[in-house]
């Protein structure tokens, strides 16, 4: 019953094409047509590769697959997370259209997917490892290695290619590395002194010491990737079969994953078919994840439009880049977009649209902080909360510092770069009056692309269509609250002086407070910088940001001890 209809998917798709006078797809010979194997890992941005520039991590099996193939310099997810960057590949529609743009949301009812469409054409399609979607019904994959994400490929994988059956095969070998905590198997071997620190980061020894970590995760995958090509290798696979890497994201830093910056969207994206494609070339046309399905319709010798009409699909977002692969092409899109919306994680709205040489951001929610992981993670064993301290100690006396941690928090409405100038979207362009008709039209040109896609820019998810209070507005990071964060004088001195600290998602509001019980306005102390307190004492906050008052929020500092520290700052309490 689970897969009804997928037969008549196959069924319909069969009897089109004899009508419109083809051979049936379903016919044709398995060695007629070739293999496809994408290995997909996890939270890799395209620079962190040695095929792509950077020479500190040690990717030898990825950069040999790369000069055998074709390397895509201009390759992009629609969604800088896990799980809508994955529906996006599934679906091959952009994020609202199918539905998952959260983060572990499910697609729409009835969506259809990869698996419909490649085994309309004739294929075996197999999943392996990190799965990620959502109802599993609307993908009906043949699945195997569930726990394959850690280690690389297993048994099951083997045994696949010993024994493929009368089908081609299309296989997406998912990879959950390098996906955060960073476990560095096989120990670091990266000198910490030699780690590309991007301007968007703030060199620290911290920094310098977890960019070591996640360069050995890095690594780790190389040779997971290695071993595939060894097994497609020892099968004699390796001239009838697509090959191809990519990645999902960017990675757990600032200014990557959860962001629409091209650290969080830019994907390494690596292709290669002996006898069709040309080893060593490369290509700058813009593609996108959602480009996938037709790609791989297309090689399997199906029309796209056809077979996804044939299954009762909706219609494409993205198109078929089989001619760039061959070298008959060397453009493909004139822009891709990106969409952000909101997760168990984050939830700050953004959408992008990125050209060749331009890329313009849309900040819907600019008046409140940047939901930073770092900012508001607990401390871990991985570094990052004591990474984002040497950060801000940094910050005190180096104003580089200061701007990076600005630009990570604090967003202007509208961005806009020139990325052959500013690769990595540090100097932002919305305000450069000389810039002005260039930031009108790639804003009409986004919004232009919302209507299509039937996106407001709102908290709107069709699952909650009917609810009056969405869920992105219920999340800690967009509520106009005051949050206290009280620490020791000195280190460990629990039980003493604490050292008081006053924010608020509104980033632009200013906060009042007193320490007498009596209720904050306009008129008591404003907050510039932490100030000193002994307890016991009552602190009462209230942030202003034009007509917006937010609760008064009120602490009770008795003592300074682990509790209040929980309390107050780690849990992201509403009202006390």
């Amino acid at each position: 019953m689970k897969h009804r209809g997928l037969v008549n998917c196959v069924a319909t798709v069969a009897a089109t094409i004899l009508l419109l006078g083809y051979q049936p797809i379903m016919a044709a010979s398995r060695s007629a047509r070739p293999n496809i194997f994408m290995i997909f890992t996890d939270d890799t941005p395209q620079r962190d590769h040695g095929c792509y520039g950077n020479p500190q991590v040690r990717t030898p099996n990825i950069d040999q697959l790369a000069s055998e193939g074709m390397v895509f310099d201009n390759a992009y997810t629609p969604a800088p997370m896990c799980g809508p960057s994955r529906a996006c590949l599934y679906t091959g529609l952009y994020p609202i259209r199918n539905g998952a743009h959260p983060n572990h949301a499910s697609v729409k009812p009835n969506t259809k997917s990869m698996a419909h469409y490649m085994q309309a054409v004739g294929y075996r399609v197999i999943i392996l490892g990190k799965q990620h979607i959502r109802p599993a019904e609307y993908f009906p994959f043949e699945e195997y290695d569930v726990k394959l994400g850690m280690d690389g490929p297993g048994e099951d994988i083997r045994r696949i290619l010993a024994d493929p059956g009368d089908k081609p095969l299309c296989i997406l070998m998912n990879h959950f590395e390098t996906h955060w905590p960073f476990h560095h198997k096989g120990g670091i071997k990266t000198d910490p002194a030699k780690v590309e620190v991007p301007p968007y980061l703030v060199d620290t020894p911290e920094t310098r010491s977890l960019r070591a970590k996640y360069y050995s995760e890095i690594e780790f995958v190389d040779r997971s990737v290695g071993r595939v090509l060894n097994l497609l290798r020892e099968r004699d696979m390796e001239k009838n079969t697509l090959t191809i890497f990519a990645s999902d994201h960017g990675s757990h830093w600032p200014h990557e994953k959860w962001n629409l910056y091209d650290a969080g969207i830019k994907i390494p994206f690596i292709a290669r078919w002996p006898g069709k494609i040309t080893p060593g070339s490369r290509t700058g046309a813009l593609v996108s994840l959602v480009d996938i399905i037709p790609t791989f319709i297309d090689v399997g010798g199906g029309a796209p439009q056809q077979v996804v009409a044939g299954c009762g699909g909706e219609p494409l977002d993205g198109r078929s880049f089989l001619d760039v692969m061959l070298g008959k092409r060397a453009d493909h899109h004139e822009a891709v977009y990106g969409v952000m919306t909101y997760g168990v994680i984050t939830g700050y709205p953004m959408r992008a649209i990125r050209t060749r040489d331009y890329k313009y951001i849309w900040n819907i929610d600019s008046h409140f902080e940047f939901p930073d992981y770092w900012v508001t993670n607990l401390p871990t064993t991985q570094g990052e909360w004591s990474v984002w301290n040497s950060w801000v100690r940094k910050s005190i006396t180096d104003p580089a510092a200061a701007k990076v941690i600005h630009k990570n928090l604090y967003r202007p409405p509208e961005e806009l770069y020139d990325l052959r100038k500013d690769p990595h979207e540090m100097n932002n362009l919305a305000a450069d009056s000389s810039r002005a008709e260039l930031l009108a039209e790639m804003r009409q040109r986004l919004r232009g692309w919302m209507r299509q896609q039937g996106d407001a820019g709102d908290s709107a998810y069709h699952m909650e269509a009917d609810q009056q209070v969405k869920h992105l507005d219920t999340m800690w990071a967009r509520q106009p609250v005051i949050h206290v964060h009280i620490r020791p004088t000195r280190p460990l001195a629990f039980f003493e002086q604490g050292t008081v600290s006053l924010t608020s998602p509104l980033w632009k509001a200013q906060i009042y407070y007193t320490t007498d019980g009596t209720d904050p306005d306009r008129s008591s102390t404003l907050f510039q910088k932490p100030f000193v307190l002994d307890p016991p004492v009552v602190i009462k906050a209230r942030g202003y940001d034009g007509e917006i008052a937010t609760p008064i929020r009120t602490t009770h500092f008795r003592e300074l001890g682990p509790t209040l520290l929980y309390k107050d700052w780690y849990r992201p309490l509403n009202h006390d």
